[in-house]
């Protein structure tokens, strides 16, 4: 069974309690959590809220006891946040490659 933890954090300046920034998490079987979106308003960039969302999706899926992993998926060229996720004790399992192409070129292959 897949569930969802959200993490929120609202902001006490500018726009009263527009979010600022989130980050989704997933549970899956096997068992493992998984922060599928990591996300910042550029306003506040730069402040230390992309970690602390991290710590704290990561705290609320230490709470789950079955879970064994936790992960998440990024860009390998985005060096910032690879130094950010070796911060709170990541470290890359394994990279890939996707490969696509546009989907007329499938259409005039496939004749």
């Amino acid at each position: 069974m897949v569930s969802t933890i959200d993490v929120r954090v609202s902001s006490s300046s500018g726009r009263r309690g527009a979010v600022v920034g989130a980050a989704l998490c997933r549970t899956y079987p096997g068992p493992t959590g998984w922060v599928s979106q990591l996300a910042v308003c550029g306003a506040a960039q730069g402040s230390g809220l992309d970690r602390a969302l991290l710590v704290e999706a990561f705290r609320r899926m230490d709470a789950h006891d079955e879970l064994q992993l936790l992960g998440l998926g990024v860009e390998a060229k985005n060096a910032s946040a690879l130094g950010l996720y070796r911060s709170v004790g990541l470290e890359v399992a394994r990279e890939w490659r996707h490969y696509s192409r546009p989907s007329r070129e499938v259409e005039a292959t496939s004749r």
